[in-house]
């Protein structure tokens, strides 16, 4: 798996940033997924989804704030070494309204038991499930 350097990863994100304000950025691909726009929504399942089950995109940090930080980095860090691919993201739930910058990661491969697991395993209020047809919602 290609690494992408984590202080260049930061740098191409905020490029993002300043022109959107609810995304998943991809280091690796270099590509921005903005799951409420269809298309993008549609790419992401196609990048990183296996055709028929829906893709999950788990965050490993819960990163309440307006800045990546050390925790940020180490779980960046942490998902390159165990060959998942990393991404950046910022958004606000529709639940709490907080607003989030983490980090995460797709799997096309666990089902929704393993991803409410997962979920409780890093203390998320929810996890990101995409459909091969573009459609989402949060569990």
């Amino acid at each position: 798996m290609e690494k992408v350097d984590y202080n260049k990863a930061i740098i191409n994100f905020e490029k993002e940033a300043s022109t959107r304000t609810t995304f998943s950025y991809d280091p690796v691909s270099n590509k921005v997924y903005d799951v409420s726009k269809i298309e993008e929504s549609k790419e992401l399942y196609n990048a990183y989804g296996n055709g028929k089950d829906p893709l999950y995109i788990i965050s490993t940090t819960n990163n309440i704030t307006d800045k990546f930080n050390n925790d940020t980095k180490n779980a960046y860090l942490d998902l390159q070494n165990k060959e998942k691919t990393p991404f950046l993201g910022q958004w606000t739930s529709p639940v709490s309204g907080k607003k989030f910058k983490d980090v995460s990661y797709p799997d096309g491969y666990i089902d929704e038991i393993e991803a409410i697991r997962l979920k409780t395993l890093f203390n998320q209020e929810s996890v990101l499930r995409v459909y091969s047809n573009g459609e989402w919602e949060l569990i």
